[in-house]
């Protein structure tokens, strides 16, 4: 088991053999093939071109955030050069129908499908593996990680996919992704975090070396928002967690302990358009407190005749 999985380790094309790097040589060099017809496909190794409704998401795919901004600028990049490298797609067991056509699923390269679907792309390059659901976690899960498409939160969840669906320990999931033990445990401790840290760290709101010092920590969501709010590097977040530690939640700031829910940023929302100027509202354990800011004389009586406006008798 480990032989195989270092050999993993070393990326794409120690899986794909010689005949899968020549296919991306050829690709680079843009001696592209003629779109392949139904019924053509042969399953071999070699780069082929197939029509992008022939293609569905992995099962097993680790990356599950899609940014549309950089989907757009690979979409770009695809107009002008082609997709340089091809997708790497395994057999779907289930035989293709008018309903659901697709007959691969994509191991590697879902961005590049997805972009190219952008464009209106009809064929995309493919190279055909038999990979069976762990490899194509393994494989999926390197190539990302070489590209560092990944957020720290996909990362985490796909080492943890390796070790509780497929038997791995830290040790060789280590040995697969080409990362220490101590990084693989660094980062599966990430998924103990609350719901709400996780989230921000998956927006990338957050990184991973803030997002590690709050694990353990029970004001955790707290402390992330001031970490936000305040756009602390990784020392000030630690000298911030010491405070913390030997202030207690006195080292935090009112307006920034906790989180808002999406009722009240409505209302901030609906406040400030009104009044035309900025409008926070912070709860507190018994009720909150309202702040409107203005800057000018002028938007002060504005304020003043809106909330106490003249008689009209």
């Amino acid at each position: 088991m480990i032989q195989r999985t270092k050999k993993l380790g070393r990326g794409l094309n120690a899986l794909l053999g010689d005949e899968g790097i020549q296919a991306i040589a050829a690709l680079k060099k843009n001696r592209e093939t003629t779109p392949t017809s139904e019924g053509e496909i042969s399953e071999g190794g070699g780069q082929q071109q197939v029509p992008v409704h022939w293609l569905t998401p992995g099962a097993q795919q680790p990356r599950q955030q899609f940014n549309d901004e950089s989907l757009s600028t690979l979409a770009e990049s695809i107009v002008a050069h082609g997709i340089l490298q091809p997708l790497l797609v395994r057999p779907l067991s289930t035989p293709p129908t008018p309903a659901a056509p697709a007959r691969y699923e994509i191991v590697a390269g879902e961005r590049r499908w997805r972009a190219a679907q952008k464009i209106g792309k009809h064929n995309v390059p493919i190279i055909i593996t038999q990979l069976n659901d762990e490899q194509a976690l393994q494989v999926g899960l390197i190539e990302n990680l070489h590209r560092e498409d990944l957020n720290p939160l996909e990362e985490a969840l796909a080492y943890q996919k390796l070790m509780k669906d497929f038997n791995h320990t830290q040790e060789t999931v280590g040995t697969i992704v080409g990362r220490s033990r101590s990084y693989i445990t660094n980062s599966l401790r990430l998924l103990t975090l609350p719901e709400a840290v996780l989230q921000v760290v998956q927006e990338s709101h957050l990184s991973a070396a803030h997002a590690r010092l709050l694990v353990g920590l029970d004001e955790a969501e707290a402390l992330a928002v001031q970490f936000i709010d305040n756009k602390l590097n990784v020392r000030e977040a630690e000298e911030l967690i010491r405070q913390f530690k030997n202030k207690g939640t006195a080292a935090l700031k009112p307006n920034q302990t906790p989180s808002k829910d999406n009722d009240t940023l409505a209302l901030e929302k609906d406040l400030s358009l009104m009044l035309g100027l900025r409008v926070t509202i912070t709860p507190k354990k018994n009720g909150g407190t309202l702040l409107i800011t203005y800057t000018t004389t002028q938007q002060l009586d504005s304020i003043i005749t809106k909330l106490n406006p003249p008689s009209t008798k």
